[in-house]
């Protein structure tokens, strides 16, 4: 009984206790549910695929106080706080690729999602202060969420798209220079011979540069406004 009670001092310390018992304002981004957050230290976060024990530990946090919180404002609150964690991960799982991390955690935000609305639907002192507030929260971030994994998709194509033409160009140069071996087995490039073919080379490696550069500058640009349409 003893150990229980130090376990629930110890969750109900926790920041997350801290940020779910927050006020209540206009808008949810007042109360800490900002976008902005979506975009800023996502490596921090810990993922059901890259660190187990700490997002379990951190599931047993919000499930005890969400049992233990009896004010029905607050449980809102709560609910409404695991969801915007269950965001910041989603976001993180797209950030490193993951698509295991992607499914279990739009599981784990279906669920919850279905939840909340469900709570905050049965009772009426909720109803009016959150119900539209909540729906249209969701909305909001479920079209933020679309955009954002198409541009991280995106990214990672481009990365490997270039990835791929490097490797393609010094295939091609390496066949280049075994078809001039074959053709002639005493060839040794010197001299003009061996200019001529420096120069292909060199000219075939900026087009390749500059059509890396140039979808680089593209990704880059669209990430620019995922960031600045998340603020």
């Amino acid at each position: 009984m003893r150990n229980l009670i130090l376990l629930l001092a110890l969750l109900l310390a926790s920041p997350l206790t801290a940020a779910a018992q927050a006020e209540t304002a206009a808008d949810f981004a007042d109360e800490g549910l900002s976008d902005t957050d979506l975009t800023t230290d996502l490596e921090a976060e810990s993922l059901p695929t890259t660190d187990p024990v700490a997002f379990w530990w951190e599931q047993i946090q919000s499930n005890v106080i969400s049992v233990f919180t009896m004010n029905a404002e607050r449980k809102a609150e709560q609910y409404r706080l695991r969801l915007h964690i269950l965001d910041r991960k989603l976001a993180a799982c797209s950030e490193i690729g993951d698509e295991e991390c992607v499914t279990r955690i739009e599981e784990r935000m279906a669920a919850l999602e279905e939840r909340t609305g469900n709570y905050i639907a049965k009772r009426e002192e909720l109803q009016e202060q959150f119900q539209e507030r909540f729906a249209a929260w969701r909305e909001r971030r479920e079209s933020a969420r679309e955009h954002r994994q198409a541009v991280t998709k995106e990214s990672r194509e481009t990365r490997r798209r270039s990835r791929q033409d490097r490797q393609d160009l010094r295939q091609e140069q390496r066949g280049e220079r075994q078809q001039l071996r074959q053709e002639n087995p005493s060839f040794a490039p010197s001299g003009a011979s061996a200019g001529k073919q420096e120069k292909i080379i060199e000219l075939r490696s900026q087009n390749v540069k500059n059509r890396l550069d140039a979808t680089q500058e593209t990704v880059e640009r669209r990430q620019a406004e995922t960031t600045e349409e998340a603020r």
